[in-house]
């Protein structure tokens, strides 16, 4: 098993054929004027829950998490859970 990561997916490959078993989709939580662009979130998690992805990985890129307050936290999930019901 092999893990391959960029910028914005991580991928898990298994198996003797390489095949992929998995699809994380991880972003930066967008932000404008020092506060969480829902808007742009919502976009964001619509596009990607359209395509064949197992998960979200949230405030997890450049240390984001760190630097978010449990409010900003609380919000970036709900905010991507109702992109993800709204799309399905």
């Amino acid at each position: 098993m092999h893990r391959v990561q960029c910028h914005s997916v991580d991928i898990v490959r298994a198996g003797p054929d390489d095949s992929i078993i998995h699809v994380s989709v991880c972003r930066s939580a967008p932000f404008r004027d020092g506060e969480l662009d829902e808007a742009s979130l919502r976009r964001l998690v619509q596009h990607y829950a359209g395509m064949p992805v197992d998960g979200f990985i949230l405030a997890a890129t450049s240390g984001e998490g760190m630097s978010l307050s449990m409010g900003e936290l609380e919000r970036l999930v709900a905010v991507a859970r109702a992109g993800i019901s709204a799309s399905h």
